[in-house]
């Protein structure tokens, strides 16, 4: 399975929705199911001790089995919004792109994005045959995630 970028910026609750749906599994996601926030969003200010902890195997699979889980995600929440940056701060993480070097990696990758368009002109999300050239067959595309083929 492939999928346009675009789509998880753009919606990406249709994109869980096509997940599950190539893995063959019930629906689970909706919209009273489903919240959408950046969880390592760039920015983000983060607690070195608070990832050590977590990094270690056995303390977090015994606070996922002994701690109650309203208690995880209440926990989880102050955590989210101590780190979150302040409004339009992204931090030392600002691009330093400028206008020469863009022009540049635009040269560089036009092929790449050329073949990276026509990929994604049969839909935004790909499974099996629509990885292959059209002249294999028809594609596999994920119903109401896809545009057309024309």
């Amino acid at each position: 399975m492939v999928y346009d970028f675009s789509l998880l910026q753009a919606d990406p609750l249709a994109l869980l929705k096509s997940i599950e749906a190539f893995a063959n599994v019930d629906p689970f996601f909706e919209d009273g199911l489903f919240t959408n926030r950046r969880i390592n969003g760039l920015g983000r200010r983060r607690s070195p001790l608070l990832d050590r902890i977590l990094m270690r195997p056995r303390i977090a699979n015994l606070l996922a089995e002994r701690a109650p889980r309203s208690l995880l995600l209440r926990i989880r929440q102050l955590v989210d919004a101590r780190s979150a940056p302040a409004s339009g701060d992204r931090g030392d993480h600002q691009s330093v792109r400028t206008p020469e070097y863009q022009r540049l990696a635009e040269r560089h990758f036009s092929e790449d994005q050329r073949a990276i368009d026509d990929l994604f002109k049969r839909g935004q999300v790909l499974t099996g045959p629509d990885l292959m050239p059209a002249s294999f067959g028809p594609p596999g595309i994920i119903e109401g995630v896809s545009r057309s083929i024309e």
